[in-house]
């Protein structure tokens, strides 16, 4: 579930965010956080370095994807018309 905050930036170019933000990622005074900031969804915060490099190597293989996927081709639309029929295959087997 996905909570919204509104931050504010200091004086010194300081990020302010409610505790409740804080609590929510499970980090506090003195804890390091990781950053990722780009011109797609702005920026995001994770509280530990494994969610941070998790994110950076799916969009990595979502880039690639969209690569090397063919002309036309909605990725999306395959697998969920994929996942479709094996359920129904599932459903048929019982």
């Amino acid at each position: 579930m996905s909570e919204h905050y509104m931050p504010f930036i200091g004086a010194e170019g300081t990020l302010s965010l409610p505790v409740e933000a804080w609590k929510r990622l499970g980090v506090g005074p003195g804890d390091k956080v990781y950053v990722d900031v780009d011109e797609d969804c702005g920026m995001r915060i994770y509280a530990s370095r494994e969610h941070y490099e998790r994110a950076l190597a799916l969009r990595e293989y979502r880039e690639y994807l969209q690569l090397h996927k063919p002309e036309g081709v909605d990725l999306a639309q395959d697998f969920l018309a994929w996942r479709k029929e094996e359920a129904r295959r599932e459903e048929s087997r019982f």
